[in-house]
């Protein structure tokens, strides 16, 4: 069971019970700082899975737990502008990714309209340089998503597509969507905008999108933001 950390008891209990009884094997493989969705309380893997029990009656043993200790999507900046995102907050006291590559860059604008004319630029240009990359912009919310691609529309950018239901093509080109849709998948770019203070605070669930977000991309991360920096990117100007 991938992404195993955005589900609840309920549905490990279910799980298990649908395991041969003789045999009962079940892998699960997830990121407890990437959990993002609403209702998730658990800190820890025992925890999560203390209430389970095998179709024997028998509890299970949870013993052979082993943290992920090597980060291979994302390059060594990008993960250190990720563990300074989560902070504190994280479980995952020691990831290292195996790789360097171009530093985080930080944007900021007066107005909306400087980033969205900033950004096609951009984007032009990336798309002309790298024809087969995969680059996602990304938002806190589907209707920040919309705006932003309605505004980029009106452009002459190619290949760019509007993502509302995971629709992902998986294909060259740019897919504009909200970070929530983007769990689990990766993008050689990746440009989060409005990475503000009033869009995204000091609280966990801010912290845990945020993560979600910057650890998508494989190879290069830009972070824009009108006015005031969000607090959580504060230190890495």
């Amino acid at each position: 069971l991938d992404e195993a950390q955005d589900f609840g008891a309920l549905e490990f209990q279910l799980l298990v019970s649908l395991t041969n009884e003789n045999s009962p094997s079940v892998t699960l493989a997830g990121d407890l700082d990437q959990r993002i969705m609403l209702g998730r309380k658990n800190e820890t893997w025992e925890e999560s899975l203390s209430h389970l029990t095998l179709p024997n009656g028998e509890k299970p043993d949870v013993t052979a737990l082993a943290p992920l200790k090597i980060g291979y999507r994302s390059t060594n900046e990008i993960m250190t502008v990720a563990k300074k995102i989560i902070g504190k907050h994280s479980v995952n006291t020691v990831c290292d990714s195996t790789r360097h590559g171009a530093p985080v860059d930080v944007f900021r604008f007066r107005e909306r309209g400087a980033m969205v004319a900033f950004l096609a630029d951009t984007l032009q240009d990336l798309i002309i340089r790298e024809p087969f990359a995969s680059v996602a912009v990304l938002a806190r919310t589907q209707e920040i998503a919309l705006s932003m691609y309605e505004g980029l529309q009106r452009t002459d950018l190619a290949n760019m597509r509007y993502i509302s239901d995971q629709e992902f093509s998986f294909t060259p080109g740019i897919d504009v969507t909200n970070i929530s849709q983007t769990k689990g998948l990766e993008f050689d770019t990746v440009i989060i905008t409005d990475v503000d203070a009033s869009t995204y605070g000091p609280d966990i669930r801010s912290r845990q999108l945020l993560y979600v977000g910057v650890t998508r991309a494989s190879h290069q991360l830009w972070l824009l933001h009108c006015g005031n920096p969000t607090p959580l990117i504060a230190d890495i100007y």
